[in-house]
């Protein structure tokens, strides 16, 4: 009998140890909107905009680190003058992603630098690009639902000069 509880209790604590990284690497998908904010030449021709973001994020096992991919579609508008109309964003990044603090601390801060692809459409001339990114953002909630705020830099390395811009993002974090 002692060898039988012995057995079960030590493949309980297998098995926990087997989950344990598994639950880490549940992906969370993350939906938000808010401003964008042209910087350098770009906000010499258009005003402040706005976007919607979409990202889904997967947690490394005992480590504070993730993987996130995101896409972005983004307009501003023309600042008047010789051109009417906007700008479109529409885009995605590859990002690493540091989280301070810990596990069970409802607030969480944390850092975030990656590598995208952007096309930047103005008044109907459109780029691809390749593009950077670097930001940071605080999390809150328990559980599987997770209120965000991030804001980020942009730059799409577009000819002559880069389209350089700051997404400030509000949204929802789901565990899935």
């Amino acid at each position: 009998m002692k060898r039988v509880l012995l057995s079960l209790v030590v493949l309980g604590w297998m098995g926990a140890l087997v989950a344990s990284p598994a639950a880490a690497q549940k992906p969370r998908l993350s939906l938000g909107l808010g401003g964008v904010v042209p910087s350098g030449d770009y906000s010499t021709l258009d005003n402040a905009g706005w976007h919607l973001m979409g990202a889904l994020d997967l947690g490394l096992p005992h480590s504070p680190l993730s993987v996130r991919a995101d896409l972005v579609y983004g307009h501003t508008s023309h600042q008047g003058g010789l051109l009417s109309g906007g700008t479109k964003l529409t885009g995605g990044t590859a990002n690493a992603v540091y989280h301070i603090g810990a596990p069970m601390v409802p607030v969480k801060v944390y850092l975030l630098a990656g590598l995208g692809y952007y096309s930047v459409d103005i008044s109907g001339t459109s780029q691809s690009k390749p593009a950077f990114d670097g930001g940071t953002g605080v999390a809150l909630g328990l559980g599987p639902m997770h209120i965000f705020g991030e804001a980020r830099f942009i730059s799409v390395r577009t000819s002559n000069s880069a389209t350089n811009f700051f997404p400030v993002t509000l949204g929802f974090t789901f565990g899935m």
